[in-house]
């Protein structure tokens, strides 16, 4: 299982962006979803990671994730429209 060395590293990039809102603009915007008038947002996210694969059974990958929402009350951290994420993911085939 060792004699084949440490197995295989791939490094990999994604953007992601998402724009939502209403077609007309007649009234006061909102963000409910059942407004007639919809508070426009956008979401754009950039994501860095790298996987290793030690086999075709075990992966770990290593995400980095900027996201930049438009409306910065619709953000989990208050107030702060660009943020980083950290995800870690590791993964069995049984």
């Amino acid at each position: 299982m060792f004699d084949r060395g440490l197995g295989a590293v791939e490094l990999a990039g994604r953007y992601d962006a998402i724009r939502f809102g209403s077609a007309e603009h007649l009234g006061r915007p909102s963000r409910s979803p059942r407004a007639a008038n919809i508070l426009s947002a956008s979401d754009r996210a950039w994501t860095l990671g790298i996987n290793w694969y030690w086999n075709r059974f075990f992966k770990v990958q290593l995400n980095a994730i900027r996201d930049r929402l438009e409306d910065a009350g619709r953000t989990p951290l208050p107030g702060e429209a660009v943020y980083w994420m950290r995800v870690v993911r590791v993964q069995f085939v049984l």
